[in-house]
């Protein structure tokens, strides 16, 4: 009977071990994706930025606000529309929580570009998204003016604006 017990304590720690070490590797596969995911992101943004002389402007979102784009609603599709040339389909998070953004602690991609700031036109953006186990350091970004946007517990990332 002791053997018996001692033997399925085992399993079940060994059991725990195996759990633990699959939920780090999703984390890790998940995180890996949003990095491939922004890159490829930043790369639509350049070409239309070279055929247009500006960044496309953001809009609709939900949250953190209207004049932002959020890959958890609409304002991703109105975004998709406008780089459609250079990307037939924006990445999402691949949670892509609803009802929040990064800087809540959502999972998903948000993008903004203005002409304010300083800027005369959009000549900057920033994208902000959240790593499950961050392996890196949020660089921030700052627009034409000097405004420095990092959002904390998250990753900004983008084009520092210039004159």
């Amino acid at each position: 009977m002791i053997e018996l017990l001692v033997t399925v304590a085992i399993i079940g720690l060994l059991s725990a071990v195996v759990l633990v070490g699959l939920r780090s590797a999703s984390q890790k596969a998940r995180d890996s994706k949003r990095k491939a995911d922004i890159k490829q992101l930043m790369n639509a943004l350049e070409m239309y930025y070279n055929a247009n002389g500006d960044y496309p402007a953001p809009g609709g979102a939900s949250h953190p606000s209207n004049g932002w784009s959020n890959s958890a609603d609409g304002s991703w599709d109105t975004l998709q529309t406008k780089v459609q040339e250079f990307m037939s389909t924006l990445p999402k998070d691949p949670k892509n929580e609803t009802g929040g953004w990064a800087g809540d602690g959502k999972y998903n991609y948000i993008y903004f570009s203005d002409a304010g700031y300083g800027c005369p036109d959009r000549r900057w953006y920033l994208i902000v998204y959240k790593l499950e186990n961050p392996d890196m350091a949020s660089p921030g970004v700052y627009a034409c003016d000097g405004t420095f946007f990092n959002y904390s517990g998250t990753i900004t990332i983008g084009i520092n604006g210039v004159l």
